[in-house]
């Protein structure tokens, strides 16, 4: 009976061998998978910081020019023009800064990796504790 039993076995072993190696392979997947999804959010996040900045920065020179205006003209509306062109854009830079940080907050929130992980572990626990059994 042990040379019936045996093949069973070496062959039970090169299949969870096999399976491990494709389980560790899916995993390294999945996190490679995950880093890059990251990295286009934080590029995408960096490009709305881009944004915000060039935003307050241009307000900031038509609040500049605007101030500039209102005193030498005092009383003349053109620089109420000039304060509300720099509101809009100082309006825009918010915008941005806030989608950008929005975007910063929302990685790595979900780790399927360390989800997937833990099941596996789980897995084999469960699966351990049943032949300990027999």
């Amino acid at each position: 009976m042990e040379e019936n039993s045996s093949p069973k076995l070496s062959s039970m072993i090169d299949s969870l061998t096999e399976d491990v190696n494709e389980l560790v392979r899916e995993h390294v997947e999945l996190a490679k998978t995950e880093l890059l999804e990251n990295v286009k959010r934080i590029t995408r996040s960096m490009w709305g910081f881009l944004f915000a900045g060039l935003f307050v920065s241009m307000a900031t020179v038509f609040t500049l020019f605007a101030l500039a205006y209102g005193i030498s003209t005092r009383g003349v509306p053109v620089w109420v023009g000039f304060l509300i062109v720099s509101g809009i854009m100082l309006v825009l830079g918010i915008v941005f800064y806030a989608v950008a940080k929005n975007q910063i907050r929302r990685i790595g929130r979900r780790n399927r990796t360390g989800e997937e992980l833990k099941s596996t572990v789980e897995a084999f626990s469960d699966l351990a504790g049943k032949t300990t059994d027999i």
